[in-house]
């Protein structure tokens, strides 16, 4: 498989969300086309029914492109838990 092939994750992660911004607007299907990492074009539906899909599909494009980019964000602070008031 050549670079070529692969579809670059920040591009893809744009598309679904202007897929999300018109399903937000009130159109109740949205089309969407997309190359797969195989070269072969696929064809998706969103309606406001898996928008939960789509959110998950824009956060697992969105980190993707983050790794390409080397923009990862830093990681969150690990909180301390105290159980019966010690700690």
């Amino acid at each position: 498989m050549t670079a070529a092939c692969i579809p670059d994750p920040c591009v893809e992660a744009q598309k679904l969300r202007d897929v999300r911004t018109r399903v937000a607007a009130g159109q109740q299907v949205v089309e969407a086309e997309f190359q797969g990492g195989d070269a072969v074009q696929r064809r998706v539906r969103y309606s406001p029914a898996n928008l939960a899909l789509l959110n998950a599909e824009i956060n697992r494009l969105e980190r993707e492109c983050a790794i390409k980019t080397g923009t990862l964000p830093a990681r969150p602070a690990r909180r301390a838990f105290t159980f019966g008031g010690m700690r």
